[in-house]
This record gives structure tokens, sequence and C-alpha cells, in this order.
């Protein structure tokens, strides 16, 4: 308790009835040898009104141990750690006096001794300061409390009506209730406002009729101990007049009372203040989710990107080596091993592009419905037999803007995962609807935007999954299944790929009691969708000169020769500010431009959108591992352009060039 004239703590008397309010400034002693965290704790303190002391191990703060209302103490304090001084305040000093332990050490066993040395709560370094501050206004209301409690009690020892005035004036809720009946003895105003009955109605019930139900063994388990002094037994789950579930902080002492065993007993609502830390720490569960499974994506994008060149080049040069030369046939197939080999890769690297969103979109406005009714004879192969697929579609749906290669991808793996979660048959269902969300559940759910969203949802009565796996099933290579049944890419790509597509996807599910996907995907604007649809080419010439623009010289050098050899004129450049240079220096019209999409210096979407300006004929031909700028777009192509994703053959690269070419001159 602070003395208002000295503004130190001093003891409590009996003539201190009753506790400070909330709003009270007290003393807070902080112990802590970082100079960094020492500096933050006090301008968070001070700044909420406290007084501030400080010490920076424990033989300083033992000087002025005498003046604080509470204590943030750090765990290590040179030779002295913070466990053996919280001890020996408890112990030697003040067992009321509250000590929050402000660590970094987290583990279970720290956190269990940090208990055991008989501290009344820790917070964890890095903190936020309303968490800080939320946690010293907690303990210290819970030490005025407790320190009322501890007056009234030895008040009412000597007289009856002074207690009695005290315990119904306390503003905090005090019950006293019969340990071997449990019947409630005394109650005061605040209780009966807590708990919403009137004091006769109270006074008829116990402590059963107030708990949760679920509770009924611990609240027996905790009657049978015999409490010594003064003691907190934690939160307690309690239950109003009209149902409502509250979350209470008890503080009991052992009493006798009209000749009785009884126990006395403050409740504090801690309802709102337990919601709140767990609405804070939801939300950096979710910040640190989001940040973990950001990272990995671009972790696999870029070594897919990286990869890809690389496959590019083996494939093409292995395709060449087939073509051309007069090998035995032990070289021979050699290299169709290889090439094997680089084609698995080139699917696995698609897929990690996939969740990383770094692959490039090519969308179109589309009705959910039509690709899940175009894809029903597919779902059902895929299911099998025994697990039926039903539908509960939209009448109709507004279109969304998306890929729709990519988003048939997502259905067939969301459905095919579903039914390998049900080995023995179940059953699926399939539903679409139309939903509005506001701006606070697009921030919960990682939305970019609020709106109007398409959501498509695939339930099924399967395994489902325990809380550890559902945290994991995003994630590309996490399966379930044994070593070589499961590649675990088929749940992750698809989250990718409705990610890159300015949607989410979500899973709700519990072990043994089968799993819902909802997918969310905006409705498309019609101004978008009318500005996309348009053709910014128009085909004016029949020629072959072509622009080839790649960084990695391995795959410049392949696509030139295959280029050349295929009768074209290319020119070649290694950065999108060179190939700029040389297409206004040519003195003649580009009929083509092959280009990366990411490039040092100048990318190739930017060089594409210049020289469609320059000269509106020109044809576009992207090539590219991944795009990063795609990810800040949407990955969407210029209207117009064509892609070819790498790893490519020589035959795919001449047939696309071909055909881009062909339709140029016929459309002409």
């Amino acid at each position: 308790m602070t003395d208002p004239q000295s503004g130190r703590a001093g003891p409590i008397h009996d003539s201190m009835l009753t506790p400070l309010h909330d709003t009270t400034p007290s003393t807070i002693l902080v112990v802590e040898d970082d100079p960094v965290t020492f500096a933050l704790l006090r301008a968070v303190i001070e700044s909420a009104g406290h007084r501030f002391l400080g010490a920076h191990d424990a033989t300083e703060a033992a000087s002025v141990l005498p003046d604080a209302d509470l204590v943030l103490l750090d765990v290590m304090l040179g030779e002295t750690d913070g466990w053996q001084f919280c001890r020996h305040i408890k112990t030697n000093v003040d067992p009321l006096l509250p000590v929050i332990m402000v660590t970094g050490r987290t583990s279970p066993d720290d956190i269990v001794r940090t208990f055991d040395s008989g501290a009344d709560d820790y917070i964890p370094k890095p903190f936020q300061a309303q968490e800080l501050l939320a946690r010293i206004g907690s303990r210290l209301r819970v030490r005025n409390a407790e320190a009322a409690l501890i007056t009234l009690y030895r008040t009412a020892q000597s007289a009856e009506i002074r207690y009695r005035s005290l315990f119904d004036a306390n503003p905090h809720p005090l019950v006293v209730y019969d340990l071997d009946t449990m019947q409630f003895l005394a109650v005061n105003h605040a209780a009966c406002v807590m708990y919403g009955y009137t004091e006769e109605e109270l006074l008829k019930l116990g402590v059963r009729d107030v708990q949760a139900p679920e509770d009924a063994a611990l609240v027996a388990e905790s009657v049978a101990t015999q409490h010594s002094g003064l003691t907190n037994i934690g939160i307690w789950r309690q239950r109003t007049r009209d149902g409502r579930m509250l979350e209470t902080d008890l503080t009991v002492h052992n009493i006798e009372f009209a000749d009785r065993r009884a126990r006395l007993v403050l409740v504090l609502d801690v309802t709102e203040q337990r919601a709140a830390e767990r609405a804070v720490r939801d939300a950096e569960n979710r910040l640190r989710e989001g940040q973990r499974l950001e990272a990995v994506g671009r972790l696999a994008g870029g070594v897919a990107h990286d990869f890809n060149n690389m496959l590019t080049a083996i494939l093409g040069n292995a395709d060449e080596i087939l073509r051309g030369a007069k090998i035995d046939a032990e070289s021979r197939g050699q290299i169709e091993d290889i090439r094997g080999t680089a084609e698995r890769a080139a699917v696995l690297t698609r897929q990690l592009l996939a969740y990383g969103r770094r692959q490039i979109l090519q969308p179109q406005q589309l009705d959910v419905n039509d690709v899940v009714t175009a894809l029903d004879p597919l779902m059902r192969a895929s299911a099998g037999d025994s697990i039926p697929i039903d539908f509960a579609l939209a009448a109709s749906l507004p279109p969304v803007l998306a890929d729709p290669q990519q988003i048939r991808q997502v259905i067939i793996n969301i459905v095919t995962n579903a039914a390998e979660a049900m080995p023995t048959g179940g059953r699926i269902e399939i539903g679409s609807t139309v939903v509005v969300v506001d701006a606070a559940d697009a921030a919960r759910v990682g939305l970019q935007s609020p709106g109007a969203y398409v959501r498509l949802t695939v339930i099924d009565d399967g395994q489902g999954m325990s809380a550890a796996t559902a945290a994991r099933a995003l994630e590309p290579f996490f399966t379930t299944k044994p070593q070589g049944l499961g590649s675990g890419l088929g749940l992750s790509t698809a989250y990718g790929i409705v990610q890159q597509s300015g949607g989410t996807l979500s899973l709700a599910t519990e072990a043994w009691r089968g799993t819902t996907v909802t997918v969310l995907l905006p409705v498309a604007d019609p101004a978008d969708v009318a500005k996309r649809a348009q053709v910014a080419r128009r085909s004016q010439t029949s020629g072959r000169t072509v622009l080839l623009v790649e960084d990695e010289p391995a795959v410049r050098n392949l696509i030139r020769r295959v280029l050349e050899r295929s009768g074209f004129d290319v020119m070649e450049a290694e950065n999108g500010a060179d190939a700029l240079v040389m297409a206004r220096d040519a003195g003649r019209p580009i009929d083509l431009l092959v280009t990366d999409v990411v490039m040092p210096i100048l990318g190739g979407l930017e060089l594409a959108t210049a020289l469609a300006g320059e000269q509106p004929d020109i044809r576009i031909l992207f090539i590219s591992g991944y795009n990063e700028e795609a990810i800040h777009q949407h990955g969407v192509l210029l209207p117009g352009s064509e892609f070819l994703p790498k790893p490519f053959s020589p035959d795919e690269l001449r047939q696309k060039v071909r055909d881009i070419l062909d339709s140029h001159s016929h459309a002409g």
C-alpha cells in the first residue's frame, strides 16, 4: 500500500479497510541489468502514471524494496539470479508483494521454476506495453484486494459488526461457504451483482450451483485441500444466473464462521482481461504463422526459379543431342534417363512455384459453379465408388477473375485430399455461395481487402486432423502418409494458387470428425474485367525477327541456337535495358519479343510495356521460372501476350514461336 504523504509503500494496517482503486498510481520497482530493457520499462511505467524505482542488481534492489508496491524482476542478475531474489522477497520481506518476472527464458522448465520461486506472474521478452501494464494492473488489484481481505479477516475476529460492515461494503465480490456442505453462508453486495442473484437467493445456493459443471472434480479437490493462510487457487469458470460463463480469479482463506469450518473467497472477474490476452496471443500467432508461411514460400519460389533455369538448359541440350548427333544405344538410353529425371524435377518445381505464389497466372472471367460442374466426372473418378459427392451450389454466382486451369487444380487437389482421408469410404459435399467480408474479418482470415467473395467449401467426414497436424497442413512437403506415398504438395499448392489469386484458403478440422476446406475468391471488378478483356495488339505483318532477352547465359544460348536453326533472325541481350537500346537501333520492326520476366536493371514486364508503346504490332512471349513482379500485380500478364513456363523443350519453344507468328500473319 502507498502512503499518500510520502509516496512510499508501508505495511498493511488494520485501518486500511478498502483496496486502492485501479487508477491509483503505484510505486513499481524494476530490477533489470540490461540498460535498453531498463529504459524501456521505465518509459512504459511512467507513461501510465506510476512512480518508477530502478535497481540493476539484487543488492541495490534490497534497499528500496520497502518502498515498492510491485516488483518487475529480470531472471538473470549477474551472480544472483532472479529466482533466488524472488524467493528471498516472498520469504523474508513480504509474501504479498507482487513479483512479475520479465524474462526471455520461456521453456516449460523455466516457467515452472519461475512459479516455484513464488513469482505471481511472468511476461516474456519482447513484451507489448499494453500487455505489461495489464499484467501490472491485474497483480496490483489482486494485492490490494488481498490486503483488504486480510484486514477484513483480522477485523472480523475482533468485531463482528465491523467485519460485517466491511464485508458488505467491499467493492470486490466476497463469499463464505461451508466446507462440509458447500453451501454459501455469507455473500456481499458485489457478489450478488456479479452472479445476478439477490442476497436471499444466493444464500440458498452453494458452490456447485455457480461452478462450471465440468469442473466438479476440480471443486472437490480444492475443498479437500487444506490451504495454509491466504492462497490464490487460480482461474475458475463460474456461471451467472443468466447462464453466462465467467472466468474468475479466486483467493481463499480457511476460517471458522458461526462455529463451522468455512472458507472466505475473494472473487475477481477477469473474463474481459483474459479474452483480451487471448486475442493478443491469437493475433501474434497468426502473424507468426503468416510470416513463417511467407518465408517458406519465398524460399520455395526462389529455389524453383533458379532450378528451372538449370532444368531448361538440361532438357534443351538433351533434346538437341538426341535430335542431332548419331549416338550409340547405350548413350541414348543414358541421355533419355537424364531427360526423364529432369522432367520429373520440373513437375516438382511447378508445385513449389504455386505454393510460393511465384507462378504467372493468365486469369479470365469465370463462374466457379461451371468449373465445379465440369470437373464432376473427374472428381468422382478420383474419389472412387465408395465416396459419393453431393453438391450444394448457389443458384447463381457473380464471376471471379482467375486462371481457370489453376482453379481446376485447386478443386481437384482438395477433393483428392478429402478422399484420401476416407480410406474405408465416406461422403464429400461441395458447396458455393457469395459472402460479404468486412474489414475486421478480412484481417482475421488474411484477405487483402474487404468486399464480396465467392465461397467454395469442400466438406468430408473423414479422419480429420489433430491441431498439431492442421497447423502444418499447408506447408510444402508435409504429409502424414508413409514415406514414398505422398509428396505433401496437394493442399500447399492449392493454398498458394488461391493466395496469388487474391483469396484465401483455410481449414476447419478435428481428429476423427472430418474436415472443411474453405476457399474465398474475390468477385471480379467489372471495370477490371473489361480492361483485361481488351486485346492490345493488332496483327499487321508476318516478319520473323526475334529479340531474345535472357540473363542466364546457358538458357539464352540454348534458345538462340534453337531459334536460329529454325530459320529465325535472332537479336539477343542479357537485360531489358540493353534490349531496349538494341530494338531502337535495329532500323527494322521487331516481330517477336522473347523475354525473361525477372532480370537485373530492367525487367521483362517493363521492357515489354516500353516496346509495345513504340511498336504496337510487336508480339510478346514471356518465359520465366517465376515472376516477382507478378506477385504485386496478382501474377497477370500483359493483355495479348503469351507465356511459356520454364523448363521447356526445344520443340515446345519452336511450336510456341511458330503459333504466335502464324496467328499474327493470319490476322493480318
